[in-house]
């Protein structure tokens, strides 16, 4: 008897030891996905001076993983990999992408620039959400589809106030079926 009761606080030093480790590892993985997120922010910020003949890095961290870029001629703003059972996992989300000067071959530049660097950063989807007409029509260009979700998901999704109505209006691809469309259409 007195062997069980010195194995059992040894047993709970042991789980408290894993959880420990489990909590550091969850630490570590942030820091990571902070670390990854710098790097995409190195890149984003070397496009867009390159394609805007900007001299000052546009791009900066926002709130949580989020990636905000705004200057006279473009307003975009990114949600990297965002920790949600909405999106995909490894989703960057493109949560608004606008630039003054349409139709000159914009967007699919930087799209393609997302594919192009969606390998490096382990990005297996790109989302966009809360789409418009002409966004959808652009999107749907590309390979994005609508989200797939049961009524049921949807209806609870609401009913929290996460999203709203805004569900039947986020679309999704993954981004080798992007970048097929992307060399097809030149």
């Amino acid at each position: 008897m007195s062997i069980g009761f010195f194995l059992y606080p040894l047993h709970l030093d042991v789980i408290k030891d894993r959880s420990m480790i489990v909590e550091r590892e969850a630490g570590d993985l942030e820091r990571i996905k902070k670390c990854e997120m710098d790097a995409f922010i190195v890149d984003v910020n070397k496009y867009l001076l390159n394609r805007f003949n900007y001299k000052t890095p546009p791009a900066r961290a926002g709130l949580g993983f989020s990636v905000i870029a705004d200057r006279a001629k473009f307003d975009i703003y990114l949600r990297y990999k965002p920790e949600s059972k909405f999106w995909p996992k490894d989703t960057l989300v493109i949560a608004r992408l606008g630039f003054v000067e349409t139709r000159k071959g914009n967007g699919k530049s930087f799209l393609k620039f997302l594919v192009s660097k969606a390998l490096e950063f382990n990005i297996s989807h790109l989302g966009i959400e809360s789409v418009n007409e002409l966004s959808r029509s652009f999107a749907m260009k590309y390979g994005f589809s609508p989200m797939t979700r049961s009524a049921d998901s949807i209806a609870k999704t609401i009913k929290k106030g996460l999203y709203g109505e805004r569900d039947t209006r986020c679309l999704v691809g993954g981004v080798e079926e992007i970048g097929r469309y992307i060399e097809s259409y030149g």
